[in-house]
C-alpha cells in the first residue's frame, strides 16, 4: 500500500521490516531476480517506499506472473476491482 517499505533481499520480499509471509507458495518461495529489476530500481528511487497513490502488485505465480516485477508501481486509479477472500 502507499507508504509501505518494500525490499527485495536474497530473492525474498520484505514488507515494513519483516519477510512477506506467502504460505500459498511452494518452497523455495523466492522472487525471481530477473523480474525484480524494475521494481527494485523504482523502490531505490523512492527510498524503498511505495509512493502515494500507488501500490505494488504481486502474482502468486512468482516465476510466471506479470506484476510489479515487470511493470513497477501501479497507480490506484488504474485499479478497477477488488479481490476479497
Amino acid at each position: 500500500l502507499p507508504g509501505d517499505r518494500v525490499e527485495i533481499c536474497d530473492g525474498r520480499i520484505w514488507l515494513n521490516g519483516g519477510p512477506l509471509e506467502e504460505p500459498y507458495l511452494a518452497p523455495p518461495r523466492v522472487f525471481p531476480a530477473k523480474t525484480a529489476r524494475l521494481l527494485a530500481l523504482q523502490l531505490s528511487r523512492n527510498g524503498g517506499r511505495v509512493p502515494a497513490g500507488h501500490v505494488v502488485v504481486l502474482g502468486d505465480n512468482t516465476a510466471g506472473s506479470f506484476d510489479s516485477g515487470d511493470y513497477g508501481f501501479v497507480s490506484l486509479d488504474q485499479i478497477v476491482g477488488r479481490v476479497t477472500p
